[in-house]
């Protein structure tokens, strides 16, 4: 079955992946309120698309079979990984740099053996492909959540999970696979649960609405005052050099729930040329989120030297530049879906 509200989720998930992107198109003065508060709002679009990930896993669960599973998955999301990733290996092997830089050797057999550790780690381009060993791993693990699922009373620990992950914080090395493990999987499972008890956490929400963006409001106004905005990182499992606590994850997870029962309210009155948008931004989303660092590093390399840099930061420049990076993005994936046809998704994963 169809959820409308869903797809809403994965459209507002990853324009938020791509906002956060769009930032980097800016300078900022860290030490003024307003990119202090703004960095918590843009912050950690990955748990969304992790919490959305794990909703849609366990909503499938009645279709699935394990090599089955796996095979879809190399087909729509691992093989667009490796197509998508060839431009920034050829460019590093050619030009000597990033995962060649030092003078790596030339020799193709040696070549093939640095792109592949750069494969299965996403060093190639670290923004925003550490996310994808990551979520390859926990495809694998799909036996795992399934045995949890048949046991629902083992998702009363996800709290627990996530208060955890939140003394753990993400590494500060984006592609360690083992410590992004730590932190995301108690949002996937919160993912999981959503759907599981979907019709529960959607009455929920509406019942308690104000409460709900209360809580909302209330996790992300702690995290712009209490010291380090956004998303907590740390050298080590547990070690907390810059801060004990990542506020900014239970934030997002909170919003995560909240937008469970707030778009399928949406999703009920929503008009039809929004329903449409919607839907299009969930049905690329792969393809978005494959792309749109080319054209973020196309504005760094090309177009901010020739302009005299990147300009201040704003709020109002940010929602520009986002909605610009996004649209830009799309105007490519809907070129490379007419170029490769019915196909598309093997190449760009829509």
């Amino acid at each position: 079955m169809r959820l409308r509200s869903i797809d809403y989720f994965r459209a507002i998930a990853i324009v938020s992946v791509l906002t956060r992107h769009a930032w980097d198109l800016f300078e900022w003065d860290e030490s003024l309120a307003s990119t202090r508060l703004l960095v918590a709002i843009v912050a950690h679009g990955s748990v969304l698309f992790m919490f959305v990930a794990g909703f849609l896993f366990q909503h499938l669960l009645d279709r699935y079979e394990y090599r089955s599973y796996l095979r879809r998955k190399v087909r729509n999301v691992v093989a667009p990984y490796v197509f998508c990733s060839i431009p920034a290996l050829f460019w590093q092997y050619w030009f000597q740099w990033g995962i060649f830089d030092g003078g790596a050797d030339r020799d193709l057999l040696s070549a093939a053996g640095v792109v592949l550790r750069a494969l299965a780690t996403g060093q190639h381009m670290f923004v925003p492909y550490w996310f994808m060993p990551l979520i390859f791993v926990i495809y694998g693990l799909a036996p795992m959540f399934q045995a949890i699922d048949r046991r629902p009373r083992a998702y009363l620990i996800v709290p627990l999970l996530l208060v955890m992950a939140g003394f753990a914080q993400r590494p500060i090395t984006l592609t360690d696979v083992p410590r992004n493990l730590v932190f995301y999987v108690p949002v996937y499972l919160l993912g999981m649960a959503a759907s599981h008890y979907r019709r529960e956490f959607a009455s929920f929400v509406r019942r308690h609405s104000l409460w709900t963006v209360g809580v909302v409001v209330g996790l992300h106004a702690a995290d712009f005052l209490w010291g380090l905005p956004g998303s907590a990182t740390s050298e080590g499992l547990f070690t907390m050099e810059r801060h004990p606590f990542d506020i900014n994850l239970l934030a997002k997870a909170a919003t995560a729930v909240a937008m469970v029962g707030g778009l399928e309210k949406l999703a009920e009155v929503a008009p039809r040329w929004f329903d449409r948008v919607m839907n299009e931004l969930a049905a690329t989303s792969f393809g978005l989120y494959f792309l749109h660092m080319y054209l973020v590093s196309y504005v760094w390399v090309r177009i901010a030297p020739a302009v005299g840099g990147k300009p201040d930061g704003t709020g109002t420049l940010l929602v520009v530049g986002a909605i610009g990076l996004t649209v830009a993005t799309y105007l490519v994936v809907r070129a490379g879906k007419w170029a490769f046809g019915r196909r598309s998704r093997y190449f760009l994963g829509c």
